[in-house]
């Protein structure tokens, strides 16, 4: 039986996330369809990742209510949980193809465009879905339990008082588990090694245009009968300006994205850790790093949404917040 107190924490944290994915992520969709700027690869991968958010953000709630007996309709756990797993490897996944998007930006500048097209991306991105699908509904489909009998499965909990709509429960096998989490771990040192490389170039790019711009007031030797010189170095100043600018921008850009790498990597470790138990946890516990394993669907798009200008703009144009000019 679950305590009060914990049907009370669970229907807050539903409301709490639910309420915070569809918000975040719907101001993410509207303002990338206002703005046609906005429309651009490394976009296209955070409206899929904005899309998987919303689809956790919707079933976390009925996967929670069916957990603690508020629902008592146990038929639904196996589905539920399919989805759930199908999107949390869409953003995993997802977030991989934005750290090797950032990569390419930032190591290789002048190939990223040909590298990266239209159609290359629209083809990565349905890779992405199809594995997630056979993954995490398939596979899942084939090895679920069929130990549970009808009564347990009516009421949502087996023979020993737990939950059925618990993975462990619904997918027995555990060289299953440890292959479905090792798809949210193995990025972990993936993420760290890219990031590093891309910081450390990062700040070499930086450096050589800082080296490559004239000091303002510098005076060339033939300043004093031609202009020309002055003329260079106006030039030089410019172009070293706008290319240190650019890579400014996209510097933050891969900061966004190694915030939200590095939030999902410590979202998902409690859980995870959980999952590769063989016995069931506290009902307490359980609901906790759930609820925190999925709290990232809301606060990427806080990460992103308010860390990128032009989403922001965007944003607080669409709710009449112009800042005042000056």
């Amino acid at each position: 039986m679950v305590a009060a107190g914990e049907l009370v924490l669970v229907v807050f944290l539903i409301i709490l996330l639910t309420g915070t994915v569809v918000v975040t992520n719907g101001c993410m969709f509207a303002a990338f369809f206002r703005n046609r700027q906005l429309r651009t690869v490394n976009n296209y991968m955070f409206m899929t990742l904005s899309f998987a958010n919303v689809m956790v953000g919707l079933s976390y709630p009925l996967q929670s209510l069916v957990n603690v007996k508020i629902l008592n309709y146990g038929a639904v756990c196996l589905p539920i949980a399919c989805v759930l797993l199908v999107f949390g490897i869409v953003i995993a996944w997802t977030v991989v193809a934005l750290t090797v998007e950032r990569y390419l930006t930032i190591l290789h500048p002048f190939a990223v465009q040909r590298i990266l097209t239209g159609s290359r991306v629209l083809g990565i991105l349905a890779s992405i879905v199809f594995y997630a699908v056979v993954v995490g509904a398939v596979v899942p489909g084939a090895l679920s339990t069929t130990a549970v009998s009808p009564e347990a499965t009516a009421n949502g909990a087996n023979s020993n008082g737990t939950s059925v709509c618990r993975l462990y429960n619904l997918v027995p096998s555990r060289a299953y588990r440890f292959f479905y989490l090792a798809n949210r771990l193995v990025s972990i040192p993936f993420f760290l090694g890219i990031y590093l490389r891309i910081f450390i170039v990062a700040r070499r790019h930086l450096q050589a245009i800082a080296v490559q711009v004239v000091p303002a007031g510098q005076e060339g030797p033939f300043n004093d009968s031609t202009g020309s010189t002055d003329s260079v170095n106006d030039n030089a100043r410019r172009v070293g300006k706008l290319s240190k600018a650019r890579w400014r921008r996209e510097i933050k850009l891969t900061l966004l994205v190694f915030a939200i790498a590095l939030f999902q990597s410590i979202c998902w470790i409690p859980h995870t850790i959980l999952l590769m138990q063989n016995r069931a946890p506290p009902s307490i516990y359980y609901t906790l790093t759930h609820f925190f394993t999925y709290s990232n669907t809301a606060i990427y798009p806080l990460i992103y949404g308010l860390g990128n200008r032009d989403f922001r703009q965007t944003m607080t144009s669409m709710f009449g917040c112009h800042a005042a000019s000056g």
